[in-house]
């Protein structure tokens, strides 16, 4: 009886220490050097929409797919979607423990815009985390805001 109970035991430590080693990998040690993609796909439904990017990291390096270039930290970026545009940003970051972005939805017009936006982080290649979010700004002047953090934080 006493050696079943202690090969449970010890089958249940090896079960623990496989699933543990296993996911091991896809967390990032704190403080650890990452490479980041975070993916904004962004739909205008109705009117016009003016968004505004903000990253503060400590990246080596931050290239933007709209415009195919390197882009500083703290540089606010700026695209423009017309009604009935899906458009899919792309932010890769490179070599960084932490990365911080900020964004901001204009209504240009006093139409306002209605539409939705999906983000996503890959962290080393490999899906990190999803949301997706309505936009609707009755009239210009009206903002919404986002801000997301990186995961392995």
């Amino acid at each position: 009886m006493e050696k079943k109970i202690l090969w449970s035991l010890v089958a249940a430590l090896a079960a623990v220490l496989m699933v543990s080693c296993g996911n091991g990998d896809n967390l990032p040690k704190e403080g650890s050097v990452n490479d980041y993609e975070y993916i904004f796909t962004v739909t205008a439904e109705k009117g016009e929409m003016h968004i505004f990017y903000t990253f503060d990291t400590d990246a080596k390096e931050i290239l933007w797919s709209e415009e195919h270039r390197p882009i500083a930290n703290k540089e606010k970026t700026f695209t423009n979607i017309k009604e009935g545009e899906t458009k899919t940003y792309t932010f890769r970051i490179k070599e960084a423990k932490r990365v911080s972005v900020k964004g901001e939805v204009v209504a240009p017009n006093s139409m306002g815009t209605k539409g939705s936006y999906q983000f996503e982080e890959r962290l080393n290649g490999k899906k990190a985390r999803d949301k997706k979010e309505a936009i609707e700004l009755e009239h210009n002047g009206v903002t919404q805001s986002f801000e997301f953090t990186s995961s392995s934080l």
